[in-house]
């Protein structure tokens, strides 16, 4: 009979500790050796060049950089912070990374600590009007950004139960924040310039993750499909700067 229970407890270690103990790369740069969108066991020993740089997620939402020349196991031991992300956002993150596209991107983004994603949006949080689709925002201070400021545009916006009219973007300028009295909410929000709408699906960060960890996020952010800042929020992290 024991021996039957240690074969079982084997047999469930087997199944349950690769899942439990788990990390994977986001974005990586310089000779790393690795690339995002990679499974390593929190134990693992890697080692990093001088000018490589890693950042792994795991599964307690804590994103973490890691920088060469470093020798060593990829998460310290005792390092546990108490939250965690939901297994169900953490397959998807698992499989946004995973994704050829995606990946390809996270590694262009992140082959230096300036990337094409920083020098865009200066927030995660900036609601791109340059095309149509899903956008996650917190509900106030929202800003429309776009990628060409070479025209001056009339704006409009219309969301659940807001209609702000005859907004003035001026030349030269990527971002118009909306004025204060504006508070998002979950639904859809058409924006028209100049005449031309963009139609967003807009999803509201939840009050009581407004202080989550920057993995936690990126997992809220990629269940609600808002890719591109996602990616965003990846570089930021990757390059060290500030999330705002």
């Amino acid at each position: 009979m024991r021996r039957l229970y240690m074969i079982a407890a084997f047999i469930l270690g087997l199944i349950v500790t690769p899942a439990m103990a788990e990390v994977v790369v986001v974005a990586t740069s310089g000779d790393a050796g690795l690339h995002a969108g990679q499974k390593l066991d929190p134990a693992v020993q890697i080692s990093l060049p001088e000018g490589a740089r890693i950042t792994v997620l795991s599964k307690t939402g804590e994103m973490k950089v890691i920088d060469g020349p470093y020798t060593g196991p990829v998460e310290a031991q005792d390092d546990k912070p108490q939250e965690s992300v939901q297994v169900a956002q953490w397959d998807a993150v698992k499989t946004f990374l995973g994704d050829p596209d995606a990946r390809s991107e996270v590694v262009g983004a992140s082959r230096s600590a300036k990337s094409d994603l920083l020098a865009s949006p200066s927030s995660i949080w900036d609601v791109s009007v340059d095309s149509s689709g899903p956008r996650c925002t917190r509900a106030s201070g929202l800003v429309l950004w776009r990628k060409r400021s070479t025209l001056p545009l009339t704006v409009s916006v219309r969301g659940p139960g807001v209609r702000v009219t005859d907004l003035d973007w001026p030349k030269g300028e990527n971002s118009l924040p909306l004025p204060d009295n504006y508070t998002a909410e979950d639904g859809t929000m058409v924006v028209s310039l100049d005449g031309n709408l963009r139609e967003l699906s807009i999803k509201v960060l939840p009050k009581d993750m407004e202080n989550a960890a920057p993995g936690q996020l990126l997992a809220w952010m990629v269940d609600n499909k808002c890719a591109r800042q996602a990616l965003s929020l990846i570089a930021h992290v990757h390059a060290r700067t500030e999330i705002k």
